[in-house]
């Protein structure tokens, strides 16, 4: 089987190199006063890998690649959703 990008672990990826660099770049700030910024970044973190986690349960419930494709694009915006109102 060939493995196919959806639109879930494409922005799951983003995501998760995103918040690596954010937190290399603004290591001395996050880890400032008791490091709540980096207990905070690995939460973000965290639910970027869930992120990936619901992409491989898609892809082993959905068969046709057209299904999985609009469920991933369903779960980035709830997760997108999810990611916003919890900042």
């Amino acid at each position: 089987m060939k493995y196919r990008f959806t639109i879930l672990n494409v922005s799951a990826l983003i995501y998760l190199i995103g918040c690596i660099c954010f937190t290399l770049i603004n290591y001395a700030r996050l880890s400032g006063g008791e490091g709540w910024g980096i207990a905070y970044m690995i939460v973000l973190f965290t639910l970027g890998l869930a992120a990936l986690l619901v992409d491989f349960v898609i892809r082993k419930i959905f068969k046709d690649q057209k299904i999985q494709q609009i469920v991933s694009a369903i779960a980035t915006v709830l997760i997108a959703i999810v990611i916003y109102m919890g900042s």
